[in-house]
């Protein structure tokens, strides 16, 4: 599933005088963490790290306005992705890649704070959060067809 990502936010402190020493920095990372690493292991390795280096420094969550999600997963026999799979594999005409998606989306909060079996079948593209992002258009046309394909499955 690969590694879990880090991505640092924002750092800021200091002053604006000449020749003064910063009293003080922040720094703001965001996590995309994986299944089998928590938020509570996140937080003890960085404060490990931090001990390490031997900082004068703490680490804490921070409220956002989104809430943070643990990572999930569903295992393949589960019935919610045997649907999609079979549904996917009609209109595709071969058996779909099932991986991890390795960042945050509605599913997290559906998941974590739901606590409702959830998996993403989506579009295919690239770049994702960056100004170029795209999505390939006639991914969207299968992917209707997927989507209609589950609804007919689920109501028959």
């Amino acid at each position: 599933m690969g590694g879990s990502t880090v991505n640092v936010l924002k750092i800021e402190g200091g002053q604006e005088e000449v020749m003064l020493v910063a009293d003080r920095c922040r720094v703001v990372i965001d996590r995309c963490l994986v299944p089998g690493y928590t938020s509570k292991d996140a937080l003890t390795d960085l404060r490990k790290l931090i001990s390490q280096l031997g900082l004068n420094a703490d680490a804490s969550f921070v409220a956002r306005e989104t809430p943070f999600c643990d990572p999930f997963e569903l295992p393949e026999d589960h019935k919610a992705v045997e649907t999609v799979a079979r549904a996917a594999a009609k209109v595709l005409g071969r058996a779909p890649k099932i991986t991890f998606h390795e960042g945050p989306c509605d599913s997290c909060i559906l998941v974590n704070q739901g606590r409702t079996p959830t998996i993403e079948f989506g579009p295919l593209g690239g770049r994702l959060h960056q100004s170029d992002e795209f999505v390939d258009l006639e991914s969207v046309k299968t992917t209707t067809a997927v989507y209609k394909e589950i609804i007919r499955t689920m109501l028959s």
